[in-house]
């Protein structure tokens, strides 16, 4: 008897071993049927060439069709043609699969239909805080009761949107609703992030907590808005995510974890280093600086955003925090790239190419070479000053009105200089002046191509040819009475006022009345 319980024994061994050998090579096979087929070609190559013979090939073969048969879960071994052709056979397989997935929805859009027609009309006498309470209730049971990763993230955001309908329909007077719901679910969302250990709960309730801060982003259509709702919150704003960068750091360099380790340490490393390097963006801007900072300040945030791209860029690598590294050597380049937009001279196109070359090519070059050396303080003596004569210059790289100008027929029949402000230019055809400080005599090219200023020129040129032609006459009064008939003209012309018709009128021929009989004695001279 205990010769057969050792028998019994011994094959039980045998067994177990046989099954383990087998279960080793069924698992150094591959987990594919694409590799399976390819393992199966060269078993079928190596008998062809007579390496391995017959049956030694036809057991390999049999245990890749053995071995396909499990992958893809049929009960029945495969034959050879279907092992072979699987991967036609596949994407049939796909293709009804996509059809049934079709039909599955063809389904649930009538189901919802019929719903809609016979079922809705039941669930809008409802009260609404009806709706209200069971909305939270399933958010609540989502979040709290349920571990489901994916079922959580969707708890959040129904309570979200039962929230947003609460305050529209209790509290859309109250002018800081919208502060108070981020609030509530920044607690709420850290009581369900601890509680779950979830993640994806911490970065909506690290959201949550930047919103209430004043950070904001925005998707209309065809548009994303970054940003803040109001100046004055920026500099909270920035410090505070500060303030959460290093807690999310130091969550992550210590080596024990803890409850606020595995949902919060890269919802504050990636959000505070995004919302920070925004408002540093913003407050280091030009626009922003000039608004509502001193020289001083302005350039006290240049250092500190400078200070702050170089920090991520090597505290990053060394610290092991990819968030802070992507991050913020992101933002220092945008950093850089609007301190060169500021800079550059934005004046024509040749201006903004040569300044990516670091060369600074000036517009109307011969003109300015002529100002200098034929300025006045330059032909001084020598006694003369050398701080003014690079005053002078200074305003002469700025742009300013160059008498040269009117030697050019083109400028000369209606350009002249705007004397309170020498950067400007006075069109008299429009009665307009217009800056030449940025282009020079490119701003006097692109005030001529206006449509406004072709139908002034047109006019203008019209009435110079009326009271040159109309002036030639034999009478002082048939004169006087052409120069009126022109007058008439230009105001009714232009639109002006009859007031203003008669006091110009009466100006201007004053004036002419006293060039015509400036050099002749008349006795009895016409009268107003």
């Amino acid at each position: 008897m205990t010769n057969f319980n050792w028998i019994i024994i011994l094959i039980s061994i045998l067994c177990i071993l046989t099954i383990a050998v087998s279960d080793n090579n069924v698992n150094l096979l591959p987990k594919s049927i694409h590799e399976l087929k390819q393992y199966y070609d060269v078993i079928k190559n190596l008998e062809k060439r007579g390496i391995l013979n017959n049956e030694i090939a036809a057991n390999e073969k049999q245990l890749y069709i053995e071995h396909a048969s499990k992958l893809v879960g049929s009960k029945e071994l495969l034959t050879e043609e279907e092992f072979i052709t699987w991967k036609q056979r596949e994407l049939i397989v796909s293709f009804s699969n996509i059809i049934a997935i079709l039909a599955g929805i063809t389904v649930i859009i009538a189901l919802t239909v019929l719903i809609g027609i016979y079922i809705l009309p039941i669930l809008v006498h409802i009260p609404a805080i009806y709706w209200e309470i069971f909305f939270y209730i399933i958010s609540i049971s989502l979040m709290i009761l349920n571990h489901n990763s994916w079922l959580i993230f969707f708890g959040c955001l129904t309570f979200l949107a039962t929230l947003s309908f609460t305050i529209k329909l209790h509290f859309s007077r109250d002018r800081h609703a919208v502060l108070k719901a981020c609030w509530i679910c920044f607690f709420v969302w850290t009581i369900v992030a601890i509680y779950q250990q979830h993640r994806e709960a911490g970065y909506l309730a690290v959201m949550a907590l930047e919103a209430s801060l004043g950070f904001i982003i925005f998707v209309g259509e065809l548009i994303i808005v970054i940003g803040f709702h109001n100046e004055k919150v920026i500099p909270s704003a920035t410090i505070a995510s500060f303030i959460l960068i290093l807690i999310g750091s130091i969550l992550h360099i210590q080596q024990r974890s803890n409850i606020l380790t595995i949902p919060f340490t890269r919802p504050l490393l990636f959000l505070g280093t995004f919302v920070y390097f925004i408002g540093l963006l913003i407050l280091s801007s030009s626009l922003y600086t000039k608004q509502n900072a001193g020289k001083l300040a302005a350039l006290l945030l240049q250092i500190i955003a400078f200070c702050s791209g170089l920090a991520t860029m090597f505290f990053g690598p060394m610290l092991e925090i990819p968030f802070i590294q992507a991050i913020g050597g992101t933002m220092f380049v945008i950093w850089l790239l609007e301190k060169y937009v500021e800079i550059a001279p934005w004046k024509n196109t040749i201006a903004v190419a040569s300044s990516l070359l670091d060369i600074e090519i000036a517009n109307d070059e011969t003109d300015r070479e002529h100002l200098i050396t034929t300025s006045p303080i330059l032909k001084s003596n020598e006694n003369k000053n050398i701080e003014d004569i690079l005053g002078a210059y200074q305003k002469i790289k700025k742009g300013m009105f160059n008498s040269q100008w009117l030697l050019n027929p083109q400028f000369a029949s209606f350009l002249q200089q705007y004397k309170p402000d020498s950067a400007k230019v006075l069109c008299i055809a429009s009665n307009k002046h217009f800056s030449v400080c940025d282009g020079r005599k490119n701003d006097i090219d692109r005030h001529i191509k206006l449509k406004r200023y072709n139908n002034n020129i047109k006019s203008f040129g019209i009435d110079r040819q009326l009271i040159t032609s109309t002036m030639k006459s034999n009478t002082k009064v048939e004169e006087t009475a052409a120069a009126e008939g022109t007058f008439v003209y230009h105001g009714v012309k232009h639109s002006h006022s009859h007031s203003f018709q008669q006091y110009f009128m009466f100006c201007n021929f004053v004036k002419i009345k006293t060039e015509c009989y400036r050099y002749e004695k008349v006795e009895n001279p016409h009268k107003c």
